[in-house]
């Protein structure tokens, strides 16, 4: 009874002590995202602010239409850029979870491989066998070939 109390308290000491290191890590992810959502919403108004500093000093030599023109262009451009690189990264990503469900997939037919050659032992001790009697009887032959050749 006694065993079975300190089984108890271990494991809610171990739930507990998960916990805790669970809930930092929680904390901490929270945290970070915080930070990278600010750092974006600065990048943003900083990319919104400069491309309309550079749409007011084109207006001065192509007119508001042609500036606010050539700064959607840019701004397209710059959209499509970055979600060409997403997508390639994504894709890697895609390709590298395809590989590695593809070499899981390889390293389970090879355990299921093993587990067979495990469960038939005796199978492929016989056969070991068989083989092992075969090439003894291919000697003996050949032996006794020569030792009938060097007797003529």
């Amino acid at each position: 009874m006694q065993r079975i109390a300190k089984a108890v308290i271990s494991l809610f000491e171990l739930l507990e002590a998960e916990g805790r290191s669970l809930r930092e890590s929680v904390v901490s992810v929270i945290e970070g995202m915080v930070i990278a959502f600010f750092a974006a919403a600065l990048v943003f108004v900083g990319i919104a602010v400069a491309f309309l500093s550079l749409c007011l000093w084109l207006s001065k030599y192509i007119g508001m239409d042609g500036a606010t023109a050539v700064v959607a262009v840019l701004f397209l451009a710059s959209g499509c850029s970055i979600f060409a690189v997403s997508r390639t990264k994504i894709k890697r990503k895609e390709d590298a979870a395809v590989a590695e469900e593809k070499e899981e997939k390889i390293e389970i037919a090879e355990e299921v491989q093993n587990k067979t050659d495990i469960a038939q032992p005796r199978q492929r001790i016989r056969a070991a066998r068989v083989k092992a009697e075969e090439r003894r009887q291919r000697r003996r032959n050949c032996r006794a070939e020569a030792r009938a050749a060097d007797e003529d």
